[in-house]
């Protein structure tokens, strides 16, 4: 990458890109768990739930307010 597209992208002079998905679906408190198999999905969740006292809690930031 060239220093100066790099520069672009963090100045706003570059396009920003759509959201894959709404910011609503970021707020709340988040842990860290993972599965290989499908079947094991619903146990993972469980457990994690269970053990997770120290969520990442997202918030609304005082920028979104009115959106």
């Amino acid at each position: 990458m060239r220093l100066d597209s790099r520069r672009d992208a963090f100045s706003g002079n570059s396009p920003i890109a759509p959201a894959a998905f709404e910011r609503e679906r970021l707020i709340g408190r988040w842990g860290v768990a993972s599965f290989h198999d499908e079947k094991d999905r619903r146990r993972t969740e469980a457990e994690a739930r269970a053990q997770c006292g120290q969520a990442y809690a997202v918030s609304r930031g005082p920028t979104n307010a009115g959106r």
